[in-house]
């Protein structure tokens, strides 16, 4: 069962996406050339579709996001998905959004999209 931030949420939406963040600096001489430097490797952004989770799943987790001081915490996917470990490798990310916004589609269903950077 998937997990995020030790909160069982059942299972990931698709799409399933690799999404990695370049981490270049670009300058421009004054004779026009471009110049890049690479300061480490890139980042692989992590998009987390959630639908139609009940009301605790979606309370919970909301709580359990917010509760982390740094907002690192662990993502443990279904045997299928790669978050950049594996299929089914649990990982460590940052939850980089501003806020938790779950859309409620029926009586007790609830969709949400979560946005982590993982870390290495």
């Amino acid at each position: 069962m998937a997990t995020i931030a030790g909160v069982e949420v059942g299972g990931f939406a698709l799409p399933e996406n690799d999404t990695r963040q370049q981490n270049v600096s670009i300058g421009q001489a004054a004779d026009a050339t471009f110049q890049f430097r690479k300061f480490r490797a890139s980042d692989r952004l992590i998009t987390i579709i959630l639908k139609r989770k009940s009301t605790t799943i979606k309370d919970n987790l909301g709580t359990a996001l917010e509760a982390d001081a740094d907002y690192n915490v662990a993502i443990d996917p279904d045997s299928s998905v790669d978050l950049g470990g594996g299929a089914g490798v649990a990982v460590n990310a940052q939850w980089v959004d501003k806020q938790f916004n779950a859309v409620k589609v029926t009586h007790d269903a609830w969709d949400a999209e979560l946005h982590f950077i993982r870390i290495p």
